[in-house]
């Protein structure tokens, strides 16, 4: 399990994600998956898979609008991703909003159980979704820096 910057050179995308860190103050919105989806009981950000011809922001958008019925007006690109697990490689391009204090939102109960507020050493501690630590790591790295 891996994420580069520049795909390998034998990297074969077989889907496309797209996902967004959402903050407040020192504080990321973290949604536990709901037992039945696959990686289901592990942690992650809201995200979801790229439809037809959406772009990357259009996909942000759809997927935290159904997983969390919260709609993402202003939004910062952070990057795009090349992930890799076991028999699958896939894109992840990323964002982050930022909030001066949680937005209301309601949590999709078919696809996550739970909605939590927490720092990133917290979120560490739990069962993050596949390559979550890494995808952690690289807001870490190249987002958190600059939050207002």
């Amino acid at each position: 399990m891996s994420i580069h910057l520049i795909p390998p050179a034998d990297f074969r995308a077989e889907m496309e994600c797209a996902g967004c860190f959402i903050v407040v103050e020192d504080l990321i919105l973290y949604l536990k998956r709901h037992i039945s989806r696959p990686y289901g009981e592990t942690w992650g950000i809201p995200a979801g898979k790229k439809e037809g011809d959406e772009t990357p922001l259009q996909t942000m958008r759809r997927e935290v609008q159904e997983e969390l019925g919260l709609d993402i007006v202003s939004s910062r690109f952070l990057g795009t991703l090349y992930c890799r697990i076991p028999d699958l490689d896939y894109i992840l391009h990323l964002f982050v909003a930022t909030f001066p204090v949680p937005p209301p939102f309601y949590l999709n109960t078919e696809e996550h159980t739970e909605a939590r507020w927490l720092k990133p050493d917290q979120i560490e501690q739990l069962p993050l979704i596949v390559n979550g630590k890494k995808v952690l790591h690289f807001f870490r790295d190249h987002g958190a820096e600059q939050q207002n």
